[in-house]
């Protein structure tokens, strides 16, 4: 004879057959609060990270102000440096090399011709709000011999051929009237006086 003695209450039974209803109720009862619990968590753990590199960051930004504001500093002198240089440069690009140029002068001079007087003068016009320099020589002097106007003639012709003067020198004349004879005491009947112009190229401001 075979004794059989079940010891599990009916309550805790399980069927094999469907789950039942109220197990389920109460899973996503469960469930969905945890689930939202979980995603707030993660909010909040999200926001304290960007909090604090937020922080971190404005940390940086108030380290590197002084920085910036020194390089800031910096740019705006060397703009004005810039500009300072721009001028210098421009007035210089004005300027003529009258050390150059009066060697060249005093190599072109014939010996019959002796020069007594020379004076510079510039004028300063603007042309589209630019300066523009003119520069020129008035040359009084006096020569004489057999040929004094040849010897005048040489002169502004040398003055003109010189290869140094010749991308500067624009006009080279002799005034209507600027050559008259001597009458200085012990002045020789063929010795002249003379005046002789020279402008040279205008030269701007760049």
């Amino acid at each position: 004879m075979n004794l059989y003695i079940d010891l599990i209450e009916e309550g805790e039974k399980r069927h094999g057959g469907l789950i039942p209803l109220v197990f389920v109720v109460k899973s996503i009862g469960v469930a969905i609060p945890l689930v939202i619990l979980l995603f707030i968590a993660h909010l909040l753990i999200t926001l304290s990270l960007n909090q604090t590199q937020l922080k971190h960051t404005e940390e940086l930004i108030s380290a590197k102000t002084p920085q910036i504001t020194h390089s800031a500093e910096i740019e705006k002198q060397k703009k004005t440096y810039g500009d300072m240089l721009a001028q210098l440069n421009g007035w210089k690009n004005m300027r003529m090399n009258w050390n150059h140029h009066l060697a060249i002068l005093q190599e072109t001079v014939p010996l019959e011709v002796q020069l007594t007087d020379l004076q510079l003068t510039r004028t300063l016009k603007f042309t589209n709000n630019t300066p523009v320099a003119t520069y020129s020589i008035a040359i009084r002097g006096k020569t004489g011999g057999g040929t004094p106007e040849a010897n005048l003639t040489r002169f502004r012709l040398n003055m003109q051929k010189e290869t140094g003067p010749t991308n500067y020198i624009d006009e080279v004349n002799v005034p209507e009237g600027a050559f008259i004879e001597d009458t200085s005491p012990g002045a020789h009947p063929m010795d002249r006086l003379f005046e002789l112009n020279c402008r040279y190229q205008p030269r701007a401001f760049r």
